[in-house]
């Protein structure tokens, strides 16, 4: 049975907070020096951030006590906003973490910085297998292969380091909720709600097939004390109003074109497509997300960019598939693809290297294999080398432009009949029927669109499926 084990109701606090700020202001007439009511309310601020910071604390004190006590099972903590994590100790140690907000964005893309050997499509779940957290499932399933997926071998620690990072964020995510959650007071029912609450579940693991050795857990005060200092950092750089799970778009397009320039806003129009996330669009850019995300404040504060939320990933369903032992092994069930999506290659000829990263992301997150060609002069060499499947083309480029390039790769007869799908901005009656005299299957405009790029693919090597 669930056993409660802590509440803290600041919601409560900050409505006496609000109360005595009117008090202050307009109970104390008397009072004529707009100073001293400042210095009243300051004084009295001071005091209930001390008794937030407690509060939080108080948490984390919980989350240690569990720890000392050996404690095994799961701790599930609620927020007033709705949002749950749920922590999984085993004698104390952190197994795992997970939280209501993104658990399958928050998987692929870890397992894409840490473990690019292993494509989430690739693996999926028997129809017998239950678990409680599907991404812990499928590791602790890796680690009994021995750390082999299909015919390559993953180093342990990359596991590990999948571990970690998962944890370590979902950690920042509850901090982050719980020092800006005042700021909902006015969606929220403050006579009823809780700032959050901690239940204690003893016995529960994630994965019903077992949990890793302790080898694989983590120090729960050293995951604290590191997301603590990840936390003060994000938030010293003034970015506490502002979460890593939200996604960028741009908001007003003409305004930010004149203060940047012209190949700057190429790339931003490229990346920014408001269903990358902060978090996904540092990946993408090989960067920290405290830096994209500082970088891009300034636009962010002038109303230029917004910062706007978005739905998790589709995860496919375990009762739908079975499982992939092999890395080329498909079932075909249902909806699956007719054609395997990792056995086909997709070649991007562009020399902009934040449009193969966008190409890249969309492509490989899809199941398909990638090939990034920046170079025009050894497009063709690569090609005749890596045989793709499909290849998209950018029409402007140095030296050889996408019509030249286009009309050499229709001369090799292997490539005669590849659909080659032409990428620009130029968007003219004239550069379509160029592209096509040139020997172009189809023309897609930029910026560019994840779902015309995979319905292209579909389209043109005979995928069938509807997931992708």
């Amino acid at each position: 049975m669930p056993v409660p084990c802590y509440e803290s109701s600041l919601l409560e606090a900050q409505k006496t907070y609000l109360d005595k700020y009117n008090a202050i202001l307009e109970n104390e007439p008397s009072e004529t020096n707009p100073s001293l009511k400042y210095n009243k309310f300051r004084d009295y601020g001071i005091n209930m951030v001390a008794k937030i910071t407690r509060d939080r604390n108080t948490l984390y004190s919980q989350l240690s006590i569990f720890s000392q006590k050996q404690f095994t099972g799961k701790i599930e903590i609620g927020v007033a906003t709705g949002q749950k994590w749920c922590f999984y100790l085993s004698m104390g140690r952190l197994v795992w973490a997970t939280a209501s907000l993104h658990p399958t964005r928050r998987w692929q893309r870890h397992l894409a910085k840490h473990c690019p050997e292993i494509n989430p499509h690739e693996v999926t779940l028997r129809l017998t297998d239950r678990s409680e957290c599907f991404e812990y499932h499928i590791l602790a399933v890796l680690a009994r292969r021995g750390v082999k997926f299909g015919d390559r071998t993953i180093a342990p620690e990359k596991i590990l380091a999948v571990i970690e990072g998962i944890v370590t964020e979902v950690l920042f995510d509850l901090l982050q909720t719980l020092e800006t959650v005042d700021r909902t007071i006015p969606n929220v029912n403050i006579s009823n709600d809780k700032r959050f609450s901690i239940t204690a579940t003893a016995g529960v693991r994630p994965s019903d097939d077992g949990i890793l050795p302790s080898t694989w857990m983590l120090d729960v005060e050293k995951v604290i004390n590191k997301t603590q200092e990840i936390w003060q950092i994000w938030n010293q750089a003034g970015l506490g109003n502002y979460s890593p799970n939200l996604a960028p778009v741009l908001k007003q397009p003409e305004r930010l074109k004149e203060q940047i320039s012209a190949d700057t806003y190429k790339n931003l129009a490229a990346l920014i497509n408001g269903q990358r996330t902060l978090r996904s669009l540092a990946l993408l850019m090989k960067q920290d997300v405290l830096k994209v995300t500082r970088s891009l404040l300034p636009y962010i504060n002038q109303g230029l960019i917004d910062l706007i939320p978005v739905p998790d990933a589709s995860y496919p369903n375990p009762v739908q598939i079975s499982i992939s032992s092999t890395k080329k092994k498909k079932h075909q069930i249902n909806n699956q693809p007719t054609t395997s999506l990792s056995a086909l290659k997709i070649a991007c000829i562009d020399d902009s290297p934040q449009m193969c990263l966008a190409m890249e992301e969309i492509l490989t997150v899809a199941g398909y294999q990638f090939i990034e060609i920046q170079d025009s002069v050894q497009a063709l060499l690569t090609l005749v080398e890596h045989k793709p499947d499909l290849v998209f083309l950018d029409l402007i480029m140095p030296i050889a432009n996408g019509y030249e390039i286009c009309s050499q790769i229709r001369r090799i007869a292997i490539f005669q009949n590849i659909p080659i799908i032409i990428l620009t901005s130029k968007d003219g009656v004239i550069d379509r029927v160029r592209a096509k005299l040139a020997g172009a299957t189809d023309f897609i405009s930029k910026p560019i669109e994840p779902e015309k790029i995979l319905a292209a693919v579909r389209k043109y090597c005979g995928v069938t499926s509807n997931n992708h």
